[in-house]
């Protein structure tokens, strides 16, 4: 079984289980991108990185292992891989598979995260799979050269990633239902959000188990984890546009527990809610 090296090919820590921008990147580069071609039988073993990675399927198809299963990939096929999600790719068909990695330091992610409320990342844990139209595919098709050509160019890094979002948007708008998308609208606004899951599910008008089954199906999390992700979302929007205070504003996102959204926000930031609103004013 041959390993399909992606990087120095004398160098033996370029397949390395654990990796690093710096590793991967010159000083100051914001962005990096590269196509491959995985051959029949070539694989790529099990490994993380303290980078963000954007991976498309352009031909063929590619299995995306991990620890305990793997996930088939295909012509179209979107992956958004997390900092430190173990993972690794194997073509177990009879074709080959190119494919394109677009990887961009742990700060950009964490920047488009606070910017932007809709973005869409995975976890540790898990990896964010979407599946384009030929037509969405041509247009991301287009960014690996171009940002060969400039990739100290911050500018043009956050425009492909931006690119990319609005076309995994539009089909995870397709995956859920309607009403769901509608009461999502209305929930992540106050005082609605600070409400918590319950009305979530009374704006949905629906069951809590029918929400709950339908969030897992197609965004692969619990609805807790959801609203967990879209108070902490908002949370940072207000931290950085209102000047009233870290405790007033934690109320208009988690009433009742405000103690619980300062403990998940140092978990996912690790920061306390008023030393990132002091770095975020001191830029």
């Amino acid at each position: 079984m041959r390993q399909l090296r992606v990087s120095s090919a004398t160098n033996p820590q370029s397949l390395h289980p654990v990796s690093s921008w710096r590793r991967l990147c010159r000083e100051g580069q914001e962005v990096h991108s590269s196509r491959s071609v995985y051959h029949p039988g070539d694989h790529y073993p099990l490994h993380r990185h303290d980078y963000g990675e954007c991976t498309i399927i352009i031909h063929g198809s590619i299995a995306l292992t991990q620890a305990t299963n793997e996930q088939e990939l295909n012509r179209g096929s979107v992956v958004l891989i997390h900092p430190d999600f173990e993972h690794g790719f194997h073509n177990r068909g009879n074709t080959a598979c190119e494919l394109v990695n677009i990887a961009f330091p742990l700060a950009t992610l964490k920047d488009m995260e606070v910017r932007y409320a809709h973005w869409t990342w995975g976890n540790a844990q898990r990896a964010v799979h979407a599946q384009l139209s030929n037509q969405s595919l041509s247009a991301i098709n287009y960014w690996p050269e171009e940002l060969k050509q400039d990739r100290n160019n911050r500018l043009k890094a956050d425009a492909c990633l931006l690119h990319i979002q609005s076309q995994l948007d539009a089909t995870d708008h397709d995956a859920l239902p309607a009403w769901f998308r509608d009461a999502i609208i209305t929930f992540e606004h106050p005082p609605h959000i600070g409400m918590g899951v319950p009305e979530l599910v009374r704006l949905c008008g629906r069951s809590r188990e029918h929400c709950s089954r339908i969030m897992r199906e197609k965004r692969g999390i619990t609805l807790r984890d959801f609203v967990n992700e879209r108070r902490l979302a908002m949370f940072c929007q207000l931290l950085e546009q209102e000047d009233s205070s870290i405790e007033h504003l934690s109320t208009q996102v988690w009433h009742n527990s405000p103690a619980q959204l300062f403990r998940l926000f140092k978990d996912k930031y690790g920061t306390s809610p008023a030393q990132w609103r002091r770095k975020l004013r001191q830029k």
